[in-house]
């Protein structure tokens, strides 16, 4: 029986970070059309993606209407810049 509820338990938590992961690549892959996002994946690598700070940040960011508005994205790469200073890249 508690086997039964650990793998319910193991696929419910399983399921939960795969469909977050799934949203914040998507949210990298939006981002990769950008060419200044370009300038950043060519200065510091693809690595950066990887790190859980710069991965929490980009889900908390709602991309879609940072794009639409220029200075918002201008402040975004602000972040951004510092999230990858603070996290040493």
């Amino acid at each position: 029986m508690a086997n039964l509820l650990f793998s319910i338990l193991e696929g419910v938590l399983t399921s939960v970070s795969s469909c977050r992961s799934k949203l914040i690549n998507t949210k990298f892959k939006r981002l990769k059309k950008e060419k200044w996002f370009q300038e950043i994946v060519n200065r510091y690598g693809t690595l950066f993606q990887a790190n859980t700070e710069m991965r929490n940040f980009i889900e908390r960011t709602n991309i879609e209407e940072v794009l639409k508005d220029p200075l918002q994205t201008e402040l975004f790469q602000l972040q951004l810049e510092k999230v990858l200073a603070k996290e040493n890249f």
